[in-house]
């Protein structure tokens, strides 16, 4: 018995002594979680709190940091935010109260403490660090450029020659790298730069351009477009056109220019409409003016192809006419005689079996000859035969089916070893021909080429009348 009152005495002791200290019996916390606590978007996380000495003192979840006032999550067993992904885990005989959060969003993001209400109440503070996968939010530009949409494709329209800036605006944690890319790899601009800058754009810059965001979580794409408007250029396939009368005409003009333009055609001052003879065709990429039947008297003359579009605009220039073609210069440079030359010629590209030849009344044919002169120590002058060149007339032969071909004069009364510049070309009703100038040389001695003569017709001798 007296062992029995002696061990109840040290116990009641030793309760006065751990009292008297202040150490139990204290409200507390056990364990808690690290500090900064990291989890992945989506994720689920626990944050544990354990406490010990609690008597009659509540245990709170909340959300502090930037929430002004903190957020109650929850008081003791019962939950006051009531969303779904929040729950409270423990063993509360034990006094553990765990908050749980499932398929973690970016506004949990924050720091969460758990609280035991006493006066001054006790906190026990986690920060919950959320990592986020790389994501594009979208992309914005400078004031230059227009923002349209093709599809769900952000479309950003520029003129020729202005400034690009494209920023491509990225989240992530860690912070997402971004570069720009063309859709064949290309990378574009500076590396590690979210802006797509390009100093004077042309039109070979449209196109689609990819921002590429990544970090160690997530690689995003996302795709923009630019197109470039530029003022119409204008090519005309072909600026001088020779029809005789009733043959079919096609007046071509190719155009490069986006937007779209719009064509006008004018003969002269007058605009052309879509009626009558004339036929016009537009396309996004060239216009043609078609005459089915030439009239000289209404159809020749110069006509103007313009394209307009919203950034300017550009003309080409067509000739129709029933001018004789430029001439075709059928013999070698180096003639064979020292006094003579045998010039021979046609009448170019277009023979006078095909419908398209032009008639030419008569060729003017006119040439000098020229040498150098030696006038001094290194230096030389030009001298001519004649002040004014000579000149013959030859008159072309039109028989019942078609002229003779090919055409040949003899320039006579020549000087021997020089050079004589010569220019022909063609005359007919409808004015003067292109000109063929060339050069041809005299021999120092006479040369016999063996030919066979070529007959004429009765009354006509090398196509001069006789």
């Amino acid at each position: 018995m007296l062992l029995f009152h002696t061990i109840l005495a040290i116990l009641f002791s030793l309760s006065l002594l751990e009292s008297a200290s202040g150490d139990v019996g204290d409200p507390g916390f056990v364990n808690t979680t690290s500090f900064l606590l990291r989890a992945t978007l989506g994720a689920s996380v626990t944050l544990t709190c354990e406490v010990k000495n609690l008597g009659e003192n509540s245990v709170l979840w909340m959300k502090t940091g930037s929430e002004k006032p903190p957020k109650v999550i929850s008081m003791d067993k019962k939950q006051i935010y009531m969303k779904q992904r929040f729950r409270l885990e423990g063993d509360y005989f034990n006094k553990t109260f765990n908050l749980r959060i499932d398929n973690i969003s970016r506004s949990d993001q924050g720091t969460y403490a758990c609280q035991i209400a006493t006066d001054p109440p006790l906190s026990s503070e986690v920060a919950l660090h959320i990592h986020l996968p790389a994501e594009i939010i979208g992309q914005k530009q400078n004031d230059s450029g227009k923002l349209e949409w093709e599809s769900e494709v952000k479309r950003f329209v520029y003129n020729e020659s202005d400034m690009v800036n494209i920023l491509c605006e990225v989240d992530g944690d860690p912070p997402a790298e971004v570069e720009w890319k063309r859709p064949d790899g290309t990378r574009v601009g500076e590396q590690s730069t979210p802006w797509l800058n390009i100093h004077r754009v042309q039109r070979q810059d449209s196109g689609t351009y990819i921002c590429s965001a990544s970090n160690t979580h997530e690689i995003v794409t996302q795709e923009v477009k630019i197109a470039v408007h530029y003022k119409p250029e204008i090519a005309v396939r072909n600026n001088d056109i020779r029809r005789k009368e009733g043959g079919y005409v096609t007046l071509e003009c190719l155009v490069d220019a986006y937007p779209r333009p719009q064509y006008i055609w004018k003969k002269g001052r007058e605009t052309i409409s879509d009626i009558n003879s004339n036929d016009v065709i537009r396309k996004s990429t060239s216009t043609r003016l078609i005459i089915v039947s030439v009239d000289p008297v209404n159809d020749y003359g110069t006509y103007t192809c313009t394209a307009v579009n919203s950034v300017g605009n550009d003309t080409g220039v067509i000739e129709v006419s029933g001018r004789p073609r430029e001439p075709r210069v059928l013999s070698p440079y180096q003639g064979f005689r020292m006094h003579s030359y045998t010039l021979r010629w046609d009448y170019g590209e277009v023979a006078p079996d095909n419908p398209s030849f032009i008639e030419v009344d008569q060729f003017v044919i006119k040439y000098r000859g020229m040498w150098y002169e030696e006038v001094g120590p290194d230096k030389v002058r030009v001298v001519y035969s004649n002040k004014e060149h000579l000149e013959k007339i030859f008159k072309p032969y039109y028989g019942d089916d078609q002229p003779r071909l090919p055409m040949s004069l003899e320039l006579q009364s020549l000087r021997d070893n020089i050079t004589y510049e010569v220019h022909i070309y063609g005359v007919n009703k409808y004015g003067i021909g292109n000109t063929n100038s060339f050069n041809f040389s005299t021999s120092d001695i006479d040369i016999e080429i063996l030919t066979t003569p070529v007959p004429f017709p009765p009354g006509k001798q090398n196509g001069y009348s006789v």
